[in-house]
């Protein structure tokens, strides 16, 4: 017996070895309804492809891609139910030239990838689902798509059932998303309840809310969120971002450790709009450390970080460096930024330009001392003329207020700081070095370690000043309770020394100087990052070190790009219409407000942390080319993976 069950043992392992030795290779299955031998009957080679990608999903599995031919169009719902692995996933992908048209997916598993395609429900058979779904699912990618005129949401991962499973280090990324839901009656362009997601470089216009996460360790940054008229809400309000609860504690929905940073948020209309809103927390225990910066807001309707009347509960919210420009406050708004329910909230280094209603009291920003939330270092500014400023920013030691912050051009909303700006090197440290810290070793603590996040989503850890500008130390991780942050290296410290933010979770510098700049960019940002081409129709730019701008020049007409040649700056095939004079032509009202800024301006949008161009000028190059697919076939246009990165 003993020799027959080792005979089996032996047998056994040997055909575990034959298995893994005739694994099934990776395989590219290509799908091509453009030309007329395509049939799903086919064996899915370049040869003698499919006609669906419907046939895709039912024979890919880990490592497998779809690789589906420019300018078809297919009105089909993919259902991908196959998962993929860990490295291995199973992916999506439009090839080069005009971008193929889908109705929508429908993802569930995880490990999926979808890159490239132009998404719709316009044209499309009736689908009443969200253009994008992966409900629950991992390690979903998302990247470089045109999703528009949608029936319902653009990207959806959300399940409102109590115990849902949230994604998980899922990925949305340089996608551009306009016209979420019917005209006058917009919808969220992304929803995700997530742990450790990435939400990134994304342009969205024409929407309720941009984005609304839940849940935990997520990132989002570098995203423009622009353009939104209060005639698409119905009575509705919009949000760039929004998180919340809906009245049940075992839903745990609140988001707790998120970063938002690098928004660019502008012109978004109606009295209740807002940048970042956080709501109705305390129905579910509410929510805890919130970091908000470098993110910028032109022309938003009414506070960027609201506590709506008191229903905001939570720990730890941190909003610093950002910039705030002419807001629409209207009615009892006063503030810009109200922390009304929030335990030891930080709000710090911030520049406030007409951002509040011209009305007393002038105070900037709300707090709740008697919980330990502290301001400091903030710009307060009225160009109406001076003002006598009340608590609590007219009394933090270091406000700076009636002085004009000196934008390098706010009529072109480049809100990068002029050498004489009283901003420049005014800002402040964020925490200091704790009573009961040893002194030395790779232990730190700190009064508060709740500014910082050790690498949320895999992105980069944050790297810190400690007692010097200087003296830059990476971080390794962070215990929240005891705030004690590891660092990767030991540097020696005092009890008291101040501490700063040095890079963010790019690895972006953000602290030049003897302090920071108060607000969200820094002058010095051009000649760390640079000028980089935004596409392939302009090149390399300059940067104005009087400005902080970047230059991004034309190539000359008739160069060669993707698909076909440059002309004005856009990418055109033969015969292709001009995609600048008749931006969006054929479509719903996109953005005929920012219609002059298109690629070629000097002004890089915010300031030159938006290095190299617009992101709203190629949203438009997105929206016109939509249009001259229709009428003439014109080349692929600069992808959002394309466009310019902070």
């Amino acid at each position: 017996m003993a020799k027959s069950r080792r005979m089996f043992l032996v047998l056994a392992a040997a055909a575990l070895l034959l298995h893994a030795g005739v694994a099934r290779a990776q395989a590219t299955f290509h799908v091509d309804n453009t030309q007329a031998g395509a049939s799903d009957g086919n064996d899915g080679s370049a040869s003698s492809p499919w006609r669906t990608l419907g046939r895709c999903a039912a024979a890919m599995a880990a490592g497998d891609i779809c690789l589906v031919a420019p300018d078809g169009v297919y009105d089909e719902r993919v259902q991908q139910s196959q998962p993929g692995a860990a490295g291995v996933p199973v992916t999506y992908r439009a090839a080069a030239g005009i971008r193929p048209r889908v109705r929508g997916f429908t993802i569930g598993a995880g490990h999926v990838r979808v890159e490239g395609f132009e998404i719709t429900s316009q044209g499309m058979s009736a689908d009443n689902n969200r253009s994008i779904v992966f409900t629950g699912q991992e390690q979903v990618e998302i990247v470089d798509n045109i999703i528009h005129d949608t029936t319902r949401e653009a990207v959806h991962a959300m399940d409102w059932s109590a115990g849902a499973p949230r994604a998980r280090r899922c990925l949305v990324k340089g996608n551009v998303i306009a016209n979420v839901g019917p005209p006058s009656g917009r919808l969220v362009g992304v929803q995700a309840s997530c742990d450790g997601c990435l939400f990134e470089e994304n342009d969205l216009s024409h929407f309720q809310d941009g984005f609304r996460v839940y849940g935990r360790e997520n990132v989002l940054r570098n995203n423009v969120v622009h353009d939104v008229a209060e005639a698409e809400l119905a009575g509705a309000h919009a949000d760039a971002f929004q998180s919340f609860c809906n009245g049940s504690p075992a839903e745990d929905i609140a988001v707790h450790f998120l970063l938002l940073e690098g928004f660019s948020v502008r012109d978004m209309a109606g009295p209740d709009a807002h940048g970042f809103l956080i709501n109705g927390t305390q129905d579910c225990g509410g929510s805890s450390t919130v970091i908000a910066r470098y993110n910028s807001f032109c022309r938003i309707g009414s506070e960027i970080y609201y506590g709506d009347d008191n229903r905001a509960f939570g720990d730890h919210h941190k909003f610093y460096g950002n910039t705030i420009a002419a807001a629409g406050l209207v009615s009892a708004d006063h503030i810009a930024m109200g922390f009304s329910g929030i335990e030891r909230a930080g709000v710090f280094n911030n520049i406030l330009f007409d951002a509040i209603v011209d009305r007393a009291p002038y105070s900037g920003y709300g707090l709740r001392p008697e919980s330990g939330s502290q301001g400091d270092h903030n710009l307060a500014f009225l160009s109406a003329g001076q003002r006598a400023w009340g608590a609590p920013i007219g009394t933090d030691p270091h406000s700076v207020l009636n002085q004009d912050p000196l934008f390098a051009g706010l009529a072109d909303d480049v809100l990068a700081l002029q050498p004489g700006s009283p901003a420049r090197d005014a800002g402040g440290p964020l925490t200091q070095v704790a009573a009961s810290d040893s002194g030395s070793g790779t232990s730190l603590v700190v009064d508060d370690a709740h500014f910082f996040q050790p690498g949320w989503a895999g992105t980069s850890p944050d790297f810190l000043a400690v007692g010097a500008v200087d003296r830059v130390v990476e971080i390794r991780a962070i215990d929240y309770p005891t705030n004690t942050i590891t660092l990767a290296s030991p540097v020696s410290r005092t009890a008291g020394d101040r501490v700063w933010l040095f890079k963010d979770s790019s690895g972006r510098v953000v602290l030049h100087g003897g302090a920071p700049d108060i607000g969200a960019f820094e002058l010095a940002d051009c000649n760390v990052v640079g000028c980089p081409a935004q596409d392939g129709c302009h090149g390399v730019g300059t940067c104005d070190p009087q400005t902080g701008v970047c230059s991004n020049p034309r190539l000359p007409d008739g160069t060669a790009c993707s698909g076909g040649t440059c002309q004005g700056g856009i990418c055109t095939s033969p015969g292709g219409a001009d995609a600048g004079a008749d931006a969006g032509a054929g479509e719903p009202d996109a953005a005929p407000d920012v219609a002059d800024r298109g690629p070629g301006a000097t002004s890089s949008g915010c300031g030159c942390r938006i290095a190299g161009g617009d992101r709203g000028g190629a949203f438009l190059l997105a929206l016109a080319w939509l249009a001259s697919r229709r009428r003439s076939g014109a080349a692929r246009p600069p992808t959002a993976a394309r466009l310019p990165r902070r």
